[in-house]
């Protein structure tokens, strides 16, 4: 193992993208060497001794790339501390029906491992980015639409994370 952490994403659009980018900016900032990539670009683990895995949401779920990638490393990252980010637009306040509605969002991610951190972040949804079918969907459900991401909050979990990280065995 060597000290580096994987920030994988999953993204449709690219707003999952780039706050991979800047958590993987923020671990770094922290003295620990982490890298943004597509979960679709990640080979293997070997050499990580961490991960942060991210995905927009899509039907309620994370995007299947990502729970196929948790599922196909299931015994690598069992093995190192994992926390997850998710990107949505629905189910954003602190009520039961909400707090349950956004646990569906990684549920098939957590019956394969438990993350040692767990965040849901305000996403973005640009219908210039998004197919017909898209925005035909995000106008049925009656989705939010422009640039919700909180950047301060992003950087302040980031913050508390890093160290949890930093101390994880190696």
């Amino acid at each position: 193992m060597t000290d580096r952490i994987l920030v994988a994403y999953a993204t449709r659009t690219g707003s999952t993208a780039e706050v991979a980018d800047a958590i993987a900016g923020r671990l770094c900032e922290a003295g620990l060497s982490a890298e943004a990539r597509s979960v679709n670009e990640v080979t293997s683990l070997e050499g990580y001794r961490g991960a942060v895995l991210g995905s927009a949401v899509r039907y309620a779920s994370w995007l299947p790339e990502m729970t196929d990638f948790v599922s196909a490393n299931r015994d690598a990252l069992s093995a190192m501390p994992v926390a997850f980010f998710t990107m949505h637009m629905l189910a954003l306040g602190d009520d039961p029906a909400a707090v349950e509605e956004r646990a569906k969002y990684t549920a098939k991610a957590r019956d394969l491992i438990t993350p040692t951190d767990e965040v849901f972040f305000e996403g973005m949804i640009d219908p210039a980015r998004l197919s017909f079918l898209d925005r035909l969907a995000v106008r049925l459900v009656k989705s939010p639409v422009g640039d919700r991401r909180d950047w301060e909050r992003i950087a302040a979990w980031t913050d508390g994370l890093a160290p949890r990280l930093a101390s994880a065995p190696t």
